[in-house]
C-alpha cells in the first residue's frame, strides 16, 4: 500500500470513528461543535464553519465555528458560503481574495487570512438545502484537492444526519411549548383576571435561573415546571376558581388542591426522562420553606430547588398583578386587590425569606432592580 493510500485509508478510518462517537453525544450543542472540529482536523484546515440555511429569512448562519461566539448571519449569495448556498453546489477557491463573491470584512476585524476555501451544501433526503459546511485554509498551504471534496462530501453526509435530527427535535420541542400554551390558555379564558400569569412565572423563574448559572437541561425542565404550575387549576370548580374575594375555609381547602390535580394532570404524561420530575417540581411551588406549605409540608431542602425558584417568581407575580382576592403584607397587615408597587413587593419578597421562601433565592432575585423592573415591563407591556 501505497503512502497516499495508508493516509486516505487512515483519514477514512477517522470518518468511521466520528460516526460512531456522534452517537454517544446527546447535547446538539456539543455534537456540531465536534463535527466542525473533527472536519478540520480530517481535512487538514485551520477551521471549518457549519451554516444553518433559513428559508423564510433566505439567508445562513453559523450554527457551530471556530472562535465565534455570537452568530453570523449571512444573505444567499453574499460571502463564499452565501454563493454556495444560493447556487447548491460545492464551491473550491484556490485564493479567497481573488474571489469576487468573498467578504474580508471578518478577517480585517480578527486579523485574519482567508486564502483556500472549501464550501458544500447540506441537503435533506428530499434534497432541500438545510446549511453549509465550510473549510477554511489547507495546513499544507495548498488548495483543496478532489480528494480532499470526496472526504468532505462524507462528513456533509454525516452532518446531514445529524441536523435531520436536530430539526425534528426542535420541531417536537416547540409542538410541545404551542400545546403547554394552549393548556395554559384554557386556565386564562375560565380567569381573564390572572390571564398571562404561567407565562409570566415562567420567565421570571428563567430569569432567576440564569442568574444562578443553570445549565441548559435544568433551565429547560425549569422552563416547563414553571409554565405548567398552576395547570392544576383545571381541576378546581368554576365557583371556587373564580370567586371574588377572599376564600372560606372550605374553599381554600379546595383551591389549595389545585397543587395535587398539577401532579395528577401532568403525570400522566409519558415525559422523556429528563423531564419526569416535571410534574413533581410544578405541584411543590406552594411548599414553604417553614413547612407550613401544600400540598405535602415540605421544609426547607425537602423542598426541590426548582420548586423554590418558582415560588419566588409565583409570589413575586402574584404581588405586581392586578388580583381579585387581596394580597396581605404581613408586617403591616395592608389588604390590597391591586398590584404593589415593585419596591413594595420586593421589600414584601424579603420579609417571605426564611419562611416562605428561600433566602438566598430571593437575594439573588432582587439583587439587581433595575434589570427586573426592565423584565416587569417588558412581561407587562401589553396589559394594564
Amino acid at each position: 500500500m501505497g503512502n497516499q493510500d495508508q493516509v486516505n485509508a487512515a483519514k477514512l478510518e477517522e470518518l468511521l470513528n466520528l460516526s460512531l462517537e456522534i452517537n454517544t453525544i446527546r447535547s446538539f450543542k456539543e455534537l456540531f461543535e465536534r463535527i466542525v472540529q473533527r472536519s478540520a482536523e480530517i481535512l487538514e484546515a485551520d477551521r471549518a464553519s457549519l451554516y444553518i440555511y433559513d428559508s423564510e429569512k433566505q439567508q445562513l448562519w453559523t450554527l457551530a465555528a471556530k472562535d465565534i461566539e455570537k452568530p453570523i448571519y449571512l444573505p444567499l449569495n453574499r460571502g463564499l458560503a452565501g454563493l454556495c448556498a444560493a447556487r447548491a453546489e460545492v464551491l473550491m477557491v484556490e485564493d479567497a481574495y481573488q474571489h469576487p463573491a468573498f467578504d474580508p470584512s471578518w478577517d480585517r476585524k480578527h486579523g485574519y487570512r482567508t486564502k483556500s476555501v472549501l464550501c458544500l451544501p447540506i441537503k435533506n433526503r428530499e434534497g432541500e438545502l438545510k446549511g453549509v459546511l465550510q473549510i477554511i485554509n489547507k495546513l499544507t498551504g495548498e488548495t483543496f484537492s478532489e480528494e480532499d471534496v470526496k472526504l468532505a462530501t462524507y462528513l456533509v453526509s454525516l452532518v446531514a444526519v445529524a441536523l435531520e435530527n436536530y430539526f425534528l427535535i426542535e420541531r417536537l420541542k416547540r409542538l410541545l411549548e404551542n400545546f403547554m400554551k394552549t393548556l395554559v390558555t384554557t386556565i386564562d379564558a375560565k380567569h381573564p383576571l390572572t390571564a398571562g400569569h404561567s407565562e409570566r412565572v415562567m420567565e421570571y423563574s428563567l430569569y432567576l435561573g440564569r442568574k444562578l448559572g443553570l445549565s441548559p437541561k435544568a433551565l429547560e425542565l425549569l422552563k416547563y415546571a414553571s409554565l405548567l404550575h398552576d395547570i392544576g387549576k383545571l381541576g378546581i370548580p368554576d365557583a371556587v376558581l373564580t370567586k371574588c374575594g377572599p376564600f372560606t375555609p372550605e374553599e381554600r381547602k379546595i383551591m389549595e388542591k389545585h397543587s395535587w390535580w398539577t401532579r395528577e394532570i401532568l403525570g400522566r404524561i409519558d415525559w422523556p426522562e429528563e423531564w419526569k420530575k416535571v410534574s413533581y417540581i410544578a405541584a411543590c411551588h406552594h411548599e414553604k420553606m417553614d413547612g407550613s406549605g401544600y400540598i405535602y409540608g415540605l421544609k426547607g431542602e425537602e423542598i426541590p430547588f426548582l420548586s423554590r425558584i418558582i415560588a419566588v417568581a409565583d409570589v413575586f407575580d402574584a404581588l405586581t398583578s392586578k388580583r381579585d382576592y387581596p394580597k396581605y403584607d404581613e408586617k403591616e397587615k395592608i389588604v390590597k386587590v391591586e398590584k404593589f408597587p415593585l419596591e413594595k413587593a420586593i421589600e414584601i419578597l424579603k420579609k417571605c425569606a426564611g419562611s416562605h421562601l428561600d433566602p438566598e433565592l430571593v437575594e439573588v432575585f432582587v439583587s439587581e432592580p433595575e434589570e427586573l423592573k426592565k423584565l416587569y415591563a417588558r412581561l407587562h407591556s401589553s396589559r394594564n
